[in-house]
């Protein structure tokens, strides 16, 4: 499937002689058939991605205390190097978008992710950070009126952490070291596909995550291990200003996502160390001002792997859903 930038990107999806039929609502309709070949919807949308950007829709603003909604998620195609990821802030560019992720975003959009958990469970979400079960649909196009192309689903679990406390010096937690959360990504038929798996070990501070095959010949297999690089003898997080790489020398442009950012490296299950150089990674990005002290919306930058399949970069976009909710859902409590 090849989408330029110059595409409609407000595209409503259906189905008809087995293929996708998208229908553009601007002046100028366009119908434009993606055929499937009688493989899977995925293997046809995500065969020729190389990175996609992961944008939080649901806005947080008038969020009351611990009464969490469901956090509904945009994935658009990212054929452009990240730097080229910008913040719109409406005024200053002369355009302004529904919210900033909205705007930010240039690019067709791929999916609309819906989320179906629980009052309970979210509401769980402070105390007990990616414990409750949750249901994560994504449609094609830009609403849930799409067709289904998979989900990404888990039960109840213990959480990251318990909360036990607050006091002066903030906030006593507890980290859990078993029934950890985890996060199964199946196809539209509903069909496991792939398995992310968050693990504690002796660096408590530090994220980790698995991405597995469970259907490998054999049995289950890890394709890669998701971890972010760290210091003072890894014991914290290592996060990135403007440049890409260490000792980059590039003036921080608050207009540009990668401002600040934290990247969550891919790695080879058994070394540990960076795929693809350290290209093929899941990155939480800067959102903006308004963005990350308001409304609170996340952004995530996922490059895939070379040679990856569809399946495996399908399992890193439950990845980077699992990530958030495991990880930045707390900060926003």
């Amino acid at each position: 499937m090849n989408i330029s930038a110059d595409d409609p990107a407000r595209v409503y999806p259906g189905e008809e002689r087995g293929g996708l039929e998208l229908f553009d609502r601007s002046p100028n309709a366009q119908q434009v058939t993606l055929e499937l070949d009688g493989s899977p919807i995925i293997s046809n949308i995500m065969r020729d991605s190389d990175a996609i950007v992961v944008s939080q829709h649901t806005s947080q603003f008038c969020r009351c205390c611990c009464f969490q909604p469901n956090i509904d998620w945009k994935v658009f195609d990212h054929p452009a190097p990240d730097n080229q990821v910008r913040i719109n802030h409406g005024d200053r560019t002369g355009t302004t978008g529904d919210s900033v992720n909205d705007a930010l975003i240039k690019f067709p959009q791929m999916f609309f992710i819906k989320e179906d958990a629980s009052f309970l469970g979210r509401t769980c979400s402070f105390c007990f950070p990616g414990a409750r079960r949750t249901r994560l649909t994504t449609h094609w196009g830009n609403s849930t009126n799409g067709p289904l192309v998979m989900s990404h689903e888990k039960g109840w679990t213990c959480g990251k952490n318990i909360y036990i406390a607050h006091g002066e010096n903030g906030q006593l937690r507890i980290p859990c070291c078993c029934f950890l959360p985890y996060l199964e990504t199946k196809n539209e038929t509903g069909q496991v596909i792939g398995r992310t798996q968050y693990h504690c070990d002796q660096w408590p501070f530090v994220p980790r995550f698995t991405i597995s095959d469970p259907n490998r010949y054999g049995g289950p297999q890890e394709d890669y291990v998701l971890r972010p690089d760290t210091w003072c003898c890894g014991c914290c997080v290592l996060c990135r200003c403007c440049g890409d790489g260490e000792g980059s020398r590039d003036r921080c442009d608050m207009n540009k996502a990668t401002c600040f950012k934290i990247p969550y490296y891919l790695r080879d299950p058994k070394t540990w160390e960076k795929i693809d150089a350290g290209n093929a990674a899941v990155t939480d990005l800067w959102a903006g001002m308004q963005a990350e002290c308001c409304t609170q919306r996340d952004l995530y930058l996922c490059r895939f792997p070379r040679g990856s399949t569809p399946e495996q970069k399908s399992t890193i976009l439950g990845a980077t859903l699992l990530l958030d909710i495991v990880l930045n859902e707390i900060n926003e409590n």
